[in-house]
Formats: C-alpha cells, structure tokens, sequence
C-alpha cells in the first residue's frame, strides 16, 4: 500500500506534483531551502521506487518546462541551459550508477520499460482498442457511453489512458468541456506569470501550478489525473491557492 496513493502508478504522480512543488520554492521563492530540497529528494526516490513510468515521464516533462519557464521569464537562455543540462545529467548520472551496481529498483525499470517497448505499449493499447470499438453511433461519439455503462455493463472496465476514458464515457462534449479547463488555466497562469515577477511568492505558486498541471496531462497518458481523488485533489488544491493568491495582489498593484 502506497501511502495515500493506495496505487503505486498513483503514488509516481503524486511524488512528480511534491517534486515540481518544491522545485518551484527552491528556485523563484529562495526560501525553505533545505525543505524544498530534501522533498525534491524523497519525491524523486518515491518516483523510482514505485516504478511509476508515468510518474517518470511527467518527470522528465516537468524539467523540460522549467527550462522553458525560465527562458520565458528571464528572456535569456545561456544560464537556463546550464541548469537544464546539469539536471539531467546529473539524473542519468545517478541512473547509470545505481544500475552499475545491480540495483534492484533501478534494473526493474529498465525491464519495464524494455517491455513496454517490446509489447508496443502493453496492456493500455488493448484497453484503448476495445474501448473504441463500442462507439458505434454518432450519438456515442458525442455523448459517450457513460460512467455507469462502465461500471454495470461488464463491457468495459478500466482505461488508464485517461484522455482515451474520458472521450469514451463522455463523448466530444464532455471532452472538450474538461481540456477546455485545462487550457484555460494553463493560459491563465502563463499569462500572468510575468506580472508577478516582483512576488516572490506568487510566482512560485503560479510557475508550479502551471508546470504540475501540464506535467500532469502527461501522466495522464498512463494513469488518472481527473477521475483519481488522491492524485487530482493537491494540484486543484494548489490551483486555488495560486489563483487567490495573484487575484489578491493584483488588487494591491
């Protein structure tokens, strides 16, 4: 049982939210520096030992945005580079060493993803092609067949692949409904990013719950993000937070 997440798959996603968090007060708040630092630490170490490769992905996504972040709001890419080179090396650094030395986490996610990769994606691909398979009418295509359809028609159980689940059970209409979120949150937060260069704390409340968001759409392709009570309630909650916080100091501006 993985703590709160109950899911190991859960649990790497979670620990990749915790990771972007803290990351986001290390590097715009410039406070709590041993805090940050060490949650950024345990969050990476949860990563890899759930085996996550969803949580690994957002991960990697995850430095990928901070990098073009930083870019965005400096307006300079050499130092931004650096860090993002150091980063990653630094990761493959400690991969490569741990898996020199024949360690046991480290060696089953390599062989998870060389399955992955040899099954052309696993179980998920089966889920997602029979899914499919039972939207037959334009009504179907959508409306969708439902949660309920899911739950006691016997016909379909589980698609991890969260964008694919939501399409199926709730058509092009619910699923244009929930991305539309998204992407006006996203744009929210981009947006106003730079206005709050001068709020150290807004800022990093902003840059994290934009980064944690869209990294979370990438976990998504492996587990769930909407429909997950433990993995979708702390970015929501910190959503909330950020919005409040930069709606308050505007008002102060």
């Amino acid at each position: 049982v993985h703590g709160i997440a109950q899911h190991a798959t859960a649990n790497g996603g979670l620990a990749t939210f915790f990771f972007v968090y803290g990351y986001a007060i290390f590097k715009y708040y410039k406070r709590y520096k041993f805090l940050s630092i060490s949650l950024m630490l345990l969050s990476v170490i949860n990563i890899f030992a759930s085996q996550a490769r969803g949580g690994m992905l957002a991960l990697f996504s995850a430095i990928i945005l901070f990098y073009a972040i930083n870019v965005y709001i400096t307006k300079k890419s050499f130092k931004p580079t650096i860090y993002f080179i150091t980063i990653i090396s630094i990761l493959y650094l400690i991969i490569k060493f741990f898996y020199s030395r024949g360690n046991k986490f480290i060696e089953t996610m390599v062989y998870r993803w060389n399955v992955l990769f040899e099954s052309g994606g696993g179980q998920r691909i089966y889920q997602i092609k029979n899914a499919l398979a039972l939207l037959e009418t334009p009504g179907d295509y959508l409306w969708g067949l439902s949660r309920a359809f899911q739950n006691y028609s016997g016909l379909i159980d589980h698609i991890e692949v969260e964008p694919v689940n939501i399409l199926v059970l709730y058509g092009l209409a619910g699923f244009s409904l929930q991305y539309f979120l998204i992407i006006f949150l996203c744009v929210y937060f981009l947006k106003n990013i730079r206005k709050s260069i001068q709020n150290k704390a807004v800022l990093s409340l902003l840059v994290a719950s934009l980064i944690g968001l869209i990294s979370y759409q990438v976990f998504s392709i492996g587990f769930f993000f909407f429909r997950e009570i433990r993995v979708g309630l702390f970015p929501w909650i910190l959503m909330g937070v950020a919005i409040g916080a930069f709606e308050s100091y505007k008002l102060k501006m």
